[in-house]
């Protein structure tokens, strides 16, 4: 007999992947893209337009993702799930057929705006399982969006180049393939939730029959808020780690980057999640097994703060052929492992400060605020990266500020974690069953 759970969170998981390929296939190309529609002629400068171009479809997000969520509690997540990934389909294509930088970037806005993935599957998959495994199925949750990161940066930077295709359409369009076979992955998705997605309660969801609370009263929560604000700068670490490491290799040598190609910032991007994604969920496990959620967030984010003011060191390699890529890997995987445990941490952490009922919508809340703050964050880093690597100033105000800034940021998350109340190792749900 088929087992239809089993085939659902597959389709599930299929669909999330596909929205992390919608959201990374452009990373390694962004660079090339502002090139490309002639907004600057120099390597170095693009993080000026680069930060608008990859932050439009966060504030697309912000813009909608509490109204996202507000629809799944209220309508049922499966009508959304599948809304979603047909929205998916339609705007990458879209997205592939640009012509200038500005429609590229409205099409950016549209699928942050329209794309209510993230929250759709994050919802699912907390109602899939009991609150018990909530750590192990945010950790695949991670683990599928990072593995969609890895073939992201694969599709889009090597899928990319008019010069190697001899049809019409794709000289024409040379961004078209890579988002074509995305498209190609969430159709696929697209059939298998619509056939084996039932709209079905599950038990721990059964257990709340109150009321959700209103915007206002929820985000009012002492212990919401706090997971909020975690969440939040945890996000913004993240993307701004990724924004500034892919600038950082493109910019010229003479300013402290590397040069690297689009092919070569994928390869780099994808042998370094690569990796991680082989130990990272037992290593996590471990840590969360011996030192509680808050505790392993804390002890992490301590040692990225500490890694994030060595990784600018990497820079006297730049003239080197392979010490570079050794010490760049490296780098980046003891970042993204750190990264893994908090940011695991804070998406329990959101589940945990409600009842099941209430995940929809907080979820919503929680992607907008998280994404208002990659929208306007990451562009901020981008310019103070640009506007300091191409300046005649030495350590730290050269390239390298943009990160100490970050490693700050991270110190802050460091503290704040440690302040916040221990309520968040558990759900609320688990707790009223104790009681």
């Amino acid at each position: 007999m088929v087992d239809r759970r089993k085939i659902a969170l597959f389709g599930i998981y299929l669909s999330l992947y596909t929205n992390s390929l919608m959201i990374t296939v452009m990373t390694p190309i962004a660079n090339k893209m502002v090139m490309y529609f002639g907004m600057v002629d120099d390597r170095t400068k693009t993080g000026y337009w680069v930060g608008f171009l990859t932050g439009s479809i966060t504030l697309g997000r912000f813009a909608s993702s509490y109204h996202w969520g507000t629809l799944c509690d209220k309508y049922g997540t499966k009508p959304m799930q599948i809304l979603g990934i047909i929205t998916t389909i339609i705007l990458t294509i879209l997205f592939g057929l640009s012509s200038s930088f500005y429609m590229a970037i409205l099409l950016r806005f549209l699928q942050g705006l329209l794309s209510p993935l993230t929250i759709t599957t994050k919802t699912l998959i907390s109602e899939l399982y009991p609150s018990k495994e909530q750590a192990s199925a945010m950790s695949w949750f991670i683990v599928v969006n990072s593995f969609g990161s890895i073939s992201g940066n694969i599709i889009g930077g090597y899928l990319e180049d008019p010069q190697n295709y001899n049809i019409w359409l794709f000289n024409q369009f040379p961004f078209l393939l890579p988002n074509l076979i995305i498209s190609l992955i969430g159709l696929i998705s697209l059939i298998i939730c619509y056939l084996y997605l039932d709209d079905m309660q599950f038990s721990e969801s059964l257990l709340n029959t109150d009321n959700p609370r209103s915007f206002c009263n929820l985000i009012k929560d002492p212990l919401v808020k706090q997971a909020l604000f975690i969440y939040f700068i945890c996000s913004c670490n993240g993307a701004g780690f990724s924004e500034l490491l892919v600038l950082w290799v493109w910019a010229k040598k003479e300013n402290g980057g590397f040069e690297f190609t689009p092919d070569e910032i994928g390869t780099m991007s994808a042998i370094t999640i690569c990796l991680c994604m082989i130990y990272i969920r037992h290593i996590y496990k471990i840590l969360v097994d011996s030192f509680g959620l808050m505790n392993s967030s804390k002890y992490c984010l301590q040692i990225n703060f500490i890694v994030m003011l060595l990784i600018p060191l990497i820079t006297f390699t730049r003239f080197t052929e392979i010490l570079k890529w050794v010490l760049l890997i490296f780098g980046s995987l003891i970042y993204y492992s750190l990264d893994f445990v908090s940011i695991t941490n804070s998406l329990i952490y959101i589940n945990n400060s409600v009842k099941a009922n209430e995940r929809g919508k907080l979820n919503g809340i929680s992607l907008a605020i998280a994404s208002i703050g990659r929208g306007l964050f990451t562009p901020i880093y981008d310019i103070i990266f640009a506007a300091t690597a191409e300046s005649e100033y030495y350590y730290p105000l050269n390239f390298a500020f943009a990160f100490i800034i970050l490693s700050v940021s991270i110190l802050i998350t460091s503290i704040f974690v440690r302040s916040a109340s221990k309520e968040l190792e558990h759900g609320r749900d688990e707790k009223i069953d104790k009681e």
